[in-house]
């Protein structure tokens, strides 16, 4: 049997050679338009960035839009366009974040092992005004006339 296995080696070498070839051969026409879409989406994201930024630069000049509304504008644009893929990690991190995050939640709600005094006061939020008198921004050294 031994002898045998070493015989086969180079057919089963051959083999492996084969659905390899196979395999690269049917993926490679997914790939090339996976990545012809995908350049396609980004090359479609940035035109579009530049066309708002040239449309609100327009806008501006001619006194139509101020700058907050132009980059408030901006900033929802950029979240519309942002790429599905950008969302999609965001699910997926929530998701495998969600166990964490739940004992973390579990944690914060578990009471104290520490007992407490039965004549222990509430925390309160001390309430006030707070008042400046005498106030002046000069240096010691300066009302001398120099240190």
């Amino acid at each position: 049997m031994v002898v045998q296995s070493f015989t086969r080696l180079s057919a089963e070498a051959r083999l492996f050679s084969d659905i390899a070839d196979q395999v690269i051969k049917n993926q490679f026409p997914v790939l090339n338009w996976w990545a012809l879409v995908n350049v396609m989406t980004r090359a479609s994201s940035t035109l579009a960035v530049i066309s708002i930024v040239v449309v609100g630069t327009w806008l501006h000049v001619n006194g139509m839009a101020s700058v907050g509304e132009i980059v408030s504008f901006m900033g929802f644009a950029m979240l519309r366009i942002g790429t599905p893929g950008d969302r999609g990690l965001i699910r997926v991190v929530a998701v495998l974040q969600a166990a964490g995050v739940g004992r973390l939640l579990r944690i914060l709600d578990e009471r104290s092992s520490v007992p407490e005094k039965d004549d222990a006061r509430k925390l309160w939020a001390p309430r006030g005004e707070v008042r400046f008198e005498d106030v002046n921004f000069a240096y010691p050294c300066q009302r001398r006339g120099g240190c």
